[in-house]
């Protein structure tokens, strides 16, 4: 008995270390990440309104599992790697997990990007094998270039950089310095202070007269009263094609 016993220890410590001999530790790899046919490493620049094809190719010593495809807009200044970089404008997102099999697997798919973006985009790409070892993500700083839609440049309001929000009070007076510009010429700009139903308060036409291009060193708009501690400072443009953008910051009432 003591020898089957003995035997039996054996054996079980014989299995463990087998077992954990067995075990995969290796990471699978990205080994390639192309946009619109380009490798890319850590950047990339594309044009909104346009298509963007993304194709990436992974590999692992025994089975891949999962590919994660994150990508967002830079909102915040935030960044990956890197110090912040530009905010991004407008509304593109993608989040995706797609299954792989075997030790080598490709993924190819198309996205449209909006006519409406512009700015800093983040793409994060990982990969799982079966066993959960995880890829070295693969970060590439998206640059999307925009000359559709007109670009509203705001550097300050009554001398001061422009925040996330701007102390103010009922009367205050609200000078601008900066540009608003469109390839296609500037068919309406106006700045306007809606409450928080969205309803406008207060609205100070820009007289643009179709041109590329409009100085808004003086312009102005007074501050009306506040019905609630938060107003929202707009100023909208609109090109000669009918394509839109807009510039926002929250007023807060001092």
């Amino acid at each position: 008995m003591k020898i089957n016993k003995i035997l039996l220890a054996l054996f079980i410590g014989v299995s463990l270390v087998a077992c954990k001999e067995d075990t995969d530790e290796e990471n699978p790899v990205i080994s390639a990440v192309r946009i619109n046919g380009a490798t890319v490493t850590s950047n990339a620049s594309i044009e909104a309104g346009t298509d963007m094809t993304l194709q990436i190719n992974m590999t692992d010593n025994e089975e891949l599992n999962q590919l994660k495809i994150d990508l967002h807009p830079n909102e915040d200044g935030h960044s990956h790697e890197e110090e912040g970089g530009e905010e991004a404008d407008g509304e593109w997102e993608v989040l995706s997990v797609i299954n792989l099999e075997g030790t080598s697997d490709s993924y190819s798919n198309t996205y449209s990007v909006p006519t409406n973006a512009r700015g800093e985009w983040h793409l994060l790409v990982d990969v799982l094998d079966k066993e959960g070892n995880e890829s070295s993500q693969v970060f590439v700083d998206i640059d999307v270039e925009n000359d559709i839609i007109p670009l509203i440049e705001v550097t300050s309001v009554n001398g001061a950089e422009v925040d996330d929000e701007i102390d103010a009070a009922e009367g205050d007076v609200l000078v601008f310095q900066g540009t608003i510009s469109d390839a296609s010429g500037l068919a309406d700009a106006h700045i306007e202070i809606l409450d928080e139903d969205g309803n406008i308060l207060v609205e100070e036409e820009l007289e643009v007269g179709g041109a590329a291009s409009f100085d808004m060193n003086g312009a102005s708009i007074t501050v009306p009263a506040f019905a609630t501690d938060h107003l929202e400072l707009h100023i909208h443009a609109e090109d000669n094609d009918g394509h839109e953008d807009e510039w926002s910051v929250e007023l807060h009432n001092d």
